[in-house]
């Protein structure tokens, strides 16, 4: 949970920590523990380059992208959809590629003059991060009438044990047998069209 994106809640950089931790343990030969000691402190300073990307860049490109739809012009549409995108991957492959240059103990030794604080802070962060992306989500989706199956599938993890890829297939069922019974309430209002008749 604490590496997906989830609503509006930005874990660590799982890629850029990712690459560079399994980099960094094979070429010094540290192992696993090297790798997950560096990856997790290398993607929160990641996540940090992120937001000011997404903030900043990408939200420039987002508001051409606007001007240009509503002068109708798809084709700039498009270029401000693969500008943003070079905007986000090419400075990360930049700063993967630096740091991997360097190796691993200058990475770490930038990395040692941030702040016990603000790396504890921004752990702490990440690690409720992906509750209030639920908390946001859960507030988008609920209403009245699918608060019910919401607690269902709760009850049927927390008491049934069953594991969520059988609580996915008992929801897709279901939503097939909702869909089934408002096709044949719609058929029934509409005057008992046939199904054949489509």
């Amino acid at each position: 949970m604490g590496t997906l994106t989830i609503g509006g809640a930005f874990p660590p950089d799982i890629y850029t920590g990712g690459i560079l931790g399994t980099a960094f343990a094979i070429t010094t030969g540290s192992g696993i523990e090297g790798a997950v000691a560096l990856s997790l402190p290398i993607a929160t300073f990641a996540l940090l380059i992120k937001q000011v990307i997404y903030t900043f860049v990408r939200g420039f490109f987002v508001h051409r992208a606007d001007s240009y739809a509503l002068q109708g012009n798809d084709s700039k549409v498009a270029a401000m959809h693969v500008w943003s995108t070079l905007a986000y991957c090419v400075p990360m492959a930049i700063v993967v590629g630096i740091c991997f240059y360097v190796g691993g103990p200058a990475v770490q030794a930038v990395l040692d003059q941030i702040p016990a604080f603000i790396m504890k802070g921004l752990s702490a962060a990440s690690g409720m991060l992906p509750a209030l992306g639920f908390a946001m989500l859960v507030k988008m989706i609920i209403s009245k009438e699918l608060a019910p199956y919401f607690f269902i599938g709760f009850l049927i993890a927390s008491y049934l044990q069953i594991p969520v890829l059988g609580i996915a297939c008992i929801a897709i069922l279901i939503a097939l047998l909702v869909i089934m019974n408002d096709r044949k309430k719609n058929n029934v209002e509409m005057g008992g069209m046939d199904d054949n008749e489509f």
